[in-house]
């Protein structure tokens, strides 16, 4: 019967021939140099750089931050009820849930996590090559973790959902990393030679998959996900254990039906890339070759003779026993102008800056530009980048945020509801600044009527009566996002009107019987006056 390593392995091999090697080292190389490390490529190619033009490099920082800046804040993570009713009831749901979102967001924006730079490298990733892999774990006792993998080193799958549930890495350590990590259950071929070669590296696997999928009969974890590592060369299996939640936010850019990997911008704009660093580099050589021209001797003017290099200049030797030479030094004729004209250059860089979305990322031209210009400006770049920008939610914002609250939960950091309620009745939910833009226009459209309303009251005051002001207020509360603590309950509502309605009645009935002993008073002296 085949082990849990050897099966893990072969998994390995079976998945790494999916990837599109041959074309992440050309967009590593040209814009992804960070990382070209990783995929054994030099970013600075042979001794003469391929990479002449940073058109590609600009585009992609400008892509990531504005995707970045259009998904993520601050506090991007809400517990809610599920109930829609208890949402803004103010009551003991809504208290527990701005508990557990407080400490959800101030968990997530410790330093220590590093889920800023974590995210930024999986964006980068996701926008260059496709897809990007972020590992989200705990230091236990202390705090969350977020880690960037690099995909040079990733295999993944998909479920019959297209979903990635199986994520495999593949990685080298040295033998004192093995050691400190693993301790005595490295096998003895790794702690026989960690005294002479500690600095010596080891290819390790781990993989986390569905706990069904490779040798369900072998893990010990009985988790929804399987976690193994193993020693590549000796196949020992060094730890096993599971996760609750899949613990990798995979996101890909665009989907590609043959493939579980993502699909970018980059390998779309990847030929122009390529051809615009052709260009420029004949062009870079061409005015080099104006602004110092080669020069050239004649056969034997000098002691030594200088070899001919073509390169800006360089010298040369020719013979002068031809007719009609004379012997003198001269220059090699140059190119008269550049060989390409600049704006061909530049037409191809306008149309790599069109397809990475750069001008729509950019800040508008005009600085007073009005309100319908705006929301023009903000519909066009939710109709050009709205499907990238919805995977990286669904694939990254959104599980990250359940796995955060799933780790916080069990560590004892967020305290359960109390009954009658569970954690059944709570989710988390990823909250954009395109949402609360959404929400602001729910509660402008409120204010709006109740204006309106105000001004028809002026005339017909009966027309108030169709405002309901507690939901209104209600419904402001939600749209702002207000803390649920300053709002109260409809039970303590209910209960504080009866009680002014009582003290309101106590106040009239007091007022009724001061009124009517006035009013004996006045008419017992006004019978005394008419006795007289």
């Amino acid at each position: 019967m085949t082990d849990l390593a050897t099966r893990l392995i072969q998994r390995w091999d079976e998945l790494a021939q999916e990837r599109p090697l041959t074309q992440w080292r050309k967009i590593v190389r040209y814009s992804l140099p960070a990382e070209a490390a990783a995929f054994g490529v030099d970013p600075d190619g042979p001794l003469t750089s391929p990479t002449v033009d940073d058109t590609i490099r600009e585009c992609l920082d400008s892509m990531v931050e504005g995707i970045d800046d259009m998904l993520f804040h601050q506090d991007a993570y809400e517990v809610v009820p599920r109930d829609d009713g208890e949402a803004n009831t103010g009551g003991y749901a809504s208290r527990w849930a701005d508990y557990a979102t407080h400490n959800l967001n101030a968990a997530i924006n410790n330093p220590l996590t590093g889920w800023a730079t974590t995210r930024h490298l999986t964006e980068r990733s996701t926008c260059g090559l496709g897809h990007g892999v972020m590992f989200v774990t705990e230091r236990p006792g202390s705090h969350l973790v977020c880690k960037f993998e690099p995909a040079s080193e990733v295999v993944i799958a998909e479920n019959a959902d297209g979903v990635v549930d199986t994520r495999i890495r593949r990685y080298p350590m040295t033998l004192r990393q093995v050691v400190e990590t693993w301790g005595d259950r490295a096998s003895d071929q790794v702690r026989n030679r960690i005294d002479r070669f500690p600095g010596e590296k080891i290819d390790i696997i781990h993989g986390v998959y569905p706990r069904w999928e490779v040798m369900p009969g072998q893990h010990r974890m009985r988790m929804p996900w399987a976690s193994c590592y193993i020693e590549v060369q000796t196949k020992k299996v060094l730890d096993e254990g599971g996760f609750m939640e899949f613990p990798f936010m995979i996101p890909r850019f665009d989907r590609r039906s043959c493939s579980p990997y993502g699909w970018s911008q980059v390998m779309t704009v990847l030929d122009e890339v390529l051809r615009v660093n052709s260009m420029g580099r004949s062009n870079l050589a061409a005015g080099q070759r104006i602004s110092n021209p080669e020069t050239y001797y004649p056969d034997g003017m000098f002691a030594r003779g200088l070899s001919a290099m073509r390169r800006p200049g360089a010298d040369h030797v020719y013979n002068t026993s031809a007719a009609g030479q004379n012997p003198e030094v001269r220059q090699f004729p140059g190119p008269a102008q550049l060989p390409i004209p600049m704006e061909q250059e530049a037409d191809r860089r306008n149309m790599i800056r069109e397809i990475m979305f750069y001008y729509l990322f950019q800040p508008p031209e005009s600085p007073n530009m009005t309100a319908t210009e705006w929301i023009g400006r903000q519909n066009q770049m939710r109709r050009r980048i709205g499907g990238p920008v919805g995977r990286f939610e669904q694939e990254m914002a959104v599980p990250a945020g359940k796995r955060f609250f799933g780790i916080l939960l069990r560590a004892g950091a967020i305290e359960p509801p109390q009954p009658p309620y569970s954690l059944s009745d709570f989710e988390v939910e990823f909250s954009s600044p395109v949402a609360r833009m959404k929400r602001l226009t729910k509660a402008e459209s409120i204010q709006r009527t109740l204006e309106a309303s105000a001004l028809v009251a002026q005339f017909d005051p009966r027309a108030i009566a169709n405002i309901d002001g507690d939901e209104s207020v209600r419904e402001l509360h939600e749209a702002y996002g207000a803390p649920a603590v300053m709002l109260r309950s409809r039970d303590d509502v209910a209960q504080q009107r009866a009680a002014d309605d009582q003290k309101q009645q106590i106040a009239e009935l007091g007022q009724a019987a001061i009124t009517g002993a006035t009013a004996a008073k006045l008419a017992a002296e006004a019978g005394r006056a008419g006795g007289v």
